[in-house]
């Protein structure tokens, strides 16, 4: 009921402001293209300037440790299609490419929204590569879709450089890994830029930003309804997967500040709790916490842990030890060689952390906990403590990570 209560009041919504703007506001992009098609049709008014090379990115099948009970019971409930798709996520390598990293430089743009619309000058097309959102039929509201008039565009003087896309908005690991680099892109363009049009909603977002040197007056927060333009706008294109060259940066930059704990040989023990998350919770945490506190470990939860404290913590570690979550994404923080133990179970095997940690030059090995399935890929998680005490010593002799980064024919 309350489900279909919000359904209805987002549609009203939509209808109220639909009404408002049709007086006040400006039409939407009728029209779809890609930046390429655009800027070939009107040069004058864009140009595409290449960074990065595109890439392969070759990733080691993960080790997998933990309960192969849990593995084989639920592989043997599969049919032979989707167990096949299911063990190479499992036991197989997690190779990726990388496209060309391209910054796309536009004069007059409109740049709507927080999942972020990129609208030509004409106001006639969404560039739908540069963004994620898209103009909905009538009667069709959902996060990812607007419906009616937008509202009044603010002109911004100078040039603004555009750092939200999609999921960046209120996702940790997202802003971290996708949003964040694209500092970089915009350094490599050359591009002097006065305003950041980006995530601001959250005190990560602030935090980050903070230290990365923006302050708040350079930042023009990525709202549902916010709506700018600018003589200057600059694109980076958007990240699908982590560029090695772009994790450097982030632990380069960090490295520098003067708060920085990269001297000396890393020798911490973390374990991340999601004690407080909704999902992904390991039910018997406090026997492995009390397990992992005797060999050593620092049991954090990042929740309001100052940024500066949690990236301290992970320039020193050593060993990084926690259930699947966005927390994870900090060992990039971490010096290259760390040993990563993401604990998961079967339903959620993806291999976001597994590329990353490749990515960094980390050991990555993934441990199966026993499910307390929650629906198809959620669910909470019950540790065997001596097997994960087991397999920590069996790691103790890092293995020489064998991802390899090649440039692309």
């Amino acid at each position: 009921m309350k489900r279909k209560f919000n359904a209805w009041r987002r549609y009203m919504q939509c209808r109220a402001r639909a009404l408002m703007y049709r007086y006040t506001g400006m039409a939407p992009p009728a029209k779809v293209c890609a930046a390429d098609d655009w800027i070939v049709w009107r040069p004058a008014l864009g140009s595409i300037k290449p960074l990065d090379p595109p890439e392969w990115v070759t990733v080691p099948a993960r080790q997998v440790l933990g309960s192969r009970d849990e593995m084989t019971k639920y592989l043997d409930g599969l049919s032979e299609s989707r167990r096949n798709g299911v063990e190479r996520l499992f036991f197989g390598h997690a190779d990726y490419t990388i496209a060309e990293g391209r910054m796309i430089h536009m004069k007059d743009a409109f740049i709507f929204g927080r999942d972020v619309a990129v609208v030509t000058s004409d106001g006639d097309y969404n560039l739908e590569d540069l963004g994620t959102l898209r103009f909905a039929d009538p009667g069709r509201s959902d996060s990812a879709a607007y419906e009616g008039y937008l509202p009044r565009p603010k002109k911004l003087a100078g040039t603004l450089g555009v750092l939200a896309f999609g999921a960046c908005s209120g996702n940790y690991y997202h802003f971290l890994i996708d949003c964040l680099p694209k500092l970089r892109h915009l350094e490599m363009s050359g591009a002097s830029i006065d305003r950041y049009y980006a995530p601001y909603r959250y005190e990560f977002n602030r935090q980050l930003f903070q230290l990365m040197g923006l302050p708040a007056s350079r930042i023009v927060p990525a709202r549902e309804l916010s709506h700018v333009t600018a003589d200057d706008v600059y694109v980076p294109q958007p990240l699908e997967n982590p560029r090695p060259a772009d994790m450097r940066y982030l632990f380069e930059t960090m490295s520098r500040q003067s708060w920085s704990k990269t001297d000396g040989q890393p020798e911490g023990l973390v374990y991340i709790s999601r004690a407080n998350a909704r999902v992904r919770r390991v039910l018997n945490e406090s026997e492995v916490i009390s397990a992992l506190t005797r060999r050593g470990f620092q049991c954090v939860q990042l929740e309001g842990m100052p940024l500066v404290q949690q990236i301290q913590l992970f320039q020193q570690a050593k060993t990084i030890v926690a259930p699947h979550g966005a927390g994870l994404a900090n060992m990039v923080f971490a010096p290259p060689g760390a040993t990563v133990v993401e604990i998961g179970t079967v339903h959620r095997p993806l291999p976001f952390f597994q590329r990353l940690s490749a990515v960094c030059g980390h050991q990555f090995a993934w441990f199966v906990a026993s499910s307390q399935q929650l629906s198809a890929e959620e669910a909470h998680m019950v540790v065997d403590v001596k097997q994960l005490e087991s397999d920590l010593v069996s790691l103790s002799q890092p293995i020489p990570n064998s991802s390899s980064i090649r440039i692309a024919a």
